[in-house]
């Protein structure tokens, strides 16, 4: 009984931490300018040439989407991680999410431009969730489920207007 009260705990607990999750990532893109990041509104990413990034322009050093090492780890560890691991393991997540819906990436409206853009707001909301600590112990990838339930939601939400 003492063991079912506390899972029942830890479960409210973990719901809570998710609801404000969710909240200041609702709040953090009210503040900015064109909301979280979605293929739609993706300011792209240009050379210095002025000629759009594709895969086969990316040298091994530039391919921000390439060596994530942080698909099992904690919020503790994500929090602790690079930037460049980050958005990295947020695009594998990101990957994952596109073809389980379906979505080939190269058929994504804006192509690698937009998914970048994407990917990192999915990296912004996962550290926006842990930004105090309090919920180090939580797996990174359950607090990226549910910015990516925002993500998907504020795209279809623009899809139609």
């Amino acid at each position: 009984m003492g063991a079912q009260i506390r899972n029942n705990r830890l479960k409210w607990f973990t719901l809570g931490v998710l609801g404000l999750a969710l909240g200041l990532l609702i709040f953090v893109g009210m503040l900015s300018r064109n909301g979280i990041g979605t293929w739609a509104d993706s300011p792209g990413m240009v050379r210095a040439s002025g000629a759009p990034e594709t895969p086969e322009t990316l040298t091994v050093e530039k391919q921000w989407y390439s060596g994530g090492t942080l698909h099992d780890s904690t919020m503790g560890q994500w929090r602790s991680a690079s930037e460049a691991d980050r958005l990295a393991t947020a695009a594998d997540w990101l990957m994952d999410r596109l073809l389980a819906a379906g979505v080939a990436p190269g058929e994504a409206p804006g192509g690698l431009d937009a998914w970048r853009a994407t990917a990192q707001a999915m990296a912004d909301g996962v550290t926006a969730a842990g930004v105090d600590g309090s919920i180090d112990r939580l797996p990174a990838e359950a607090v990226a489920d549910t910015v990516w339930e925002i993500l998907a939601q504020r795209a279809l939400a623009r899809a139609s207007r």
